[in-house]
């Protein structure tokens, strides 16, 4: 009998649905080979550790929220403009994911936390490069504003530490948002 191929995305897909319906402590080698109808051994080819099938749902819940439309900038919308629309529908989505995977991720021993931290990090690294690519196609920041401190790759790393803290710390930025506001146009928002 011949054996059954599978690509490894159908078996993320497979893993972060169950992951969706059950939680990730859900999650094992033995449950997304029975969902796909393969060996065992054939998903440890992808995922040699659970910890490998964890990170790669948790990649696909950033992938999906995150990346998928994070460089576009809405028409007439500038770089605060868009980071406070960010920062809403992260917050909108960080507590579905707080309430859930998180909790269960806090519980991974600590050498899997800090792998999926790790593949965090790189997802963190596209946010930074979207926010400089919108920071440098705003047309409402006069020229000559994004130099030394507030150049715009300085900027977008320190945007997004602080988005990011915020929504850990699930804490306002209004402040934050005045101040750039004030640094990048002269305005304060009314």
């Amino acid at each position: 009998m011949p054996k059954q191929m599978i690509h490894k995305e159908q078996l993320v897909d497979a893993a972060y649905t169950l992951a969706e319906e059950k939680g990730l402590a859900a999650l094992s080698i033995r449950k997304i080979a029975a969902a796909c109808s393969i060996s065992i051994g054939s998903v440890y080819t992808y995922f040699p550790t659970k910890t490998d099938l964890v990170c790669a749902v948790v990649e696909r819940f950033f992938a999906k929220t995150i990346v998928e439309d994070f460089c576009r900038a809405e028409p007439g919308e500038n770089f605060v403009l868009f980071i406070r629309r960010f920062k809403k529908t992260m917050d909108e989505l960080m507590g579905e994911y707080a309430s859930t995977w998180l909790s269960e991720i806090q519980m991974l021993p600590h050498d899997e936390r800090e792998f999926g931290q790790e593949v965090a990090r790189a997802r963190f690294g596209h946010i930074r490069h979207g926010l400089t690519h919108i920071l440098r196609a705003d047309t409402q920041i006069a020229p000559g504003v994004l130099v030394g401190p507030l150049e715009a790759e300085a900027l977008a790393s320190f945007v997004t530490d602080r988005l990011l803290a915020a929504l850990s710390d699930q804490e306002d930025l209004d402040t934050f948002f005045a101040l750039l506001e004030r640094a990048l146009y002269g305005t304060l928002p009314e």
